[in-house]
């Protein structure tokens, strides 16, 4: 993941400090986020990680994984997310990239079928995976990361899964600055579903945002 070029945006992400709105200020806020979709957004969020694998077995099953979930093959491209977690640590053992990317991948299938708890766990696994790999704020761990939070969003941990995802904004800030593009649709997650919530305020605080041209 890549911070866009060409645009500025100014994000305040749940600051400690009150926020201020006018009247018509928060008539913008309430619009745009009683109109978003929690799932269109979390959708958003995990999109298929992509990676260079290595010229292997592995690499031939993710090219025929990826044909499959593109064809809405979903039984196909489980049992080939599947073979390719078997594969990778069999071949990589389990604290391996190549793992922790095809253990996300499996998540992302899961998440599709509503299999949250099974997604979790894999998502969970990849990121214990990367940490030790790398570190606590590596970026390597935004998009399991978020896919952690929408299946915990799908089992009804609301808190855990703004707790994720927020996790995944804060890596974001550590790696690509403050101002970064690539968190909005993560703030629009969490903002969302503090929304539903009840948590007007807070979520306005959370979500507070304006973009500029170059």
């Amino acid at each position: 993941m890549r911070p866009a070029r060409g645009k500025g945006i100014r994000l305040l992400l749940c600051t400690a400090a009150a926020v201020f709105l006018t009247s018509a200020q928060a008539e913008e806020m309430h619009s745009v986020l009683a109109a978003v979709s929690i799932d269109d957004v979390v959708d958003a969020d995990v999109a298929i990680l992509r990676e260079e694998l290595p010229e292997s077995d592995i690499d031939r099953l993710f090219l025929l994984y990826k044909d499959a979930r593109a064809e809405g093959s979903y039984d196909e491209a489980d049992t080939l997310a599947k073979r390719i977690v078997d594969k990778s640590i069999e071949s990589n053992g389990i604290d391996s990239k190549v793992t922790a990317v095809a253990l996300t991948n499996l998540g992302m299938l899961q998440l599709s079928q509503e299999e949250s708890v099974s997604a979790a766990q894999n998502f969970t696994v990849a990121i214990d995976v990367v940490e030790r790999l790398e570190n606590r704020l590596s970026a390597e761990l935004i998009t399991p990361l978020r896919g952690l939070g929408r299946a915990q969003q799908q089992s009804g941990e609301l808190d855990r899964a703004v707790d994720a995802w927020k996790r995944a904004v804060h890596i974001s800030h550590v790696n690509y600055g403050p101002h970064n593009y690539e968190q909005v649709e993560t703030l629009y997650s969490i903002a969302k579903v503090l929304y539903d919530a009840g948590a007007r305020d807070e979520a306005y605080n959370c979500l507070l945002y304006t973009s500029d041209a170059a």
